[in-house]
Order: C-alpha cells, then sequence, then structure tokens
C-alpha cells in the first residue's frame, strides 16, 4: 500500500480525537504550570525569611563589632596614659568579649 492510492487506516486519527488529546495535554501543562509557580512562590518566601534572618545577624554583628572597638579604644586610652602597663594591655586586649 505504500506506492498506491490506497491508505492505511490505522494512522488516520479522527479531528476530535486529536482536538481531545490536544486539550487534555494543554490541561496538564497548565496545572505544571500552576504547580511550578505555586513553587516558586514558595521558595521566594523561604529566601525573603531567610534574609530577613541574615540582615538581623549581620546588624548584631555589627553592633558586637563596634562595642569591640569602643572596648580597645578605651583599652588604648589608658595605656597612652599610663594608667595601664603593656601587659596588662595585653592581657584586656586577649579577653573574651
Amino acid at each position: 500500500m505504500k506506492y498506491t492510492s490506497s491508505y492505511c487506516s490505522s494512522h488516520i486519527i479522527e479531528e476530535k480525537v486529536l482536538l481531545l488529546a490536544v486539550k487534555d495535554d494543554l490541561k496538564t501543562l497548565i496545572k505544571d504550570s500552576l504547580k511550578i509557580e505555586n513553587l516558586y512562590g514558595i521558595a521566594e518566601e523561604k529566601a525573603v525569611a531567610l534574609q530577613s534572618h541574615i540582615q538581623k545577624e549581620l546588624k548584631r554583628i555589627e553592633k558586637q563589632l563596634a562595642e569591640l572597638d569602643k572596648r580597645f579604644d578605651r583599652l588604648l586610652t589608658l595605656h597612652v596614659e599610663g594608667a595601664i602597663t603593656t601587659e596588662q594591655f595585653k592581657h584586656q586586649n586577649e579577653r573574651e568579649p
């Protein structure tokens, strides 16, 4: 039948069947797209929450650093004024805050 005017009926798809198959595929794609959009939304919420947490942690560390700078400046002033010895300055500077 390859080179004749006859046709193979097994390769013919009715328009209605094809249209239904395409519609079903489109519905599936839309559902998957909506699922992906939901996942993007969840990921964005988590990223915003993490960013907020990191910003708070950064502020806390910056505050701690500023306090350490003040402490060092006070120690240095006491050392320059001769109120404490070099050994005392080193010992106090090496202590944990």
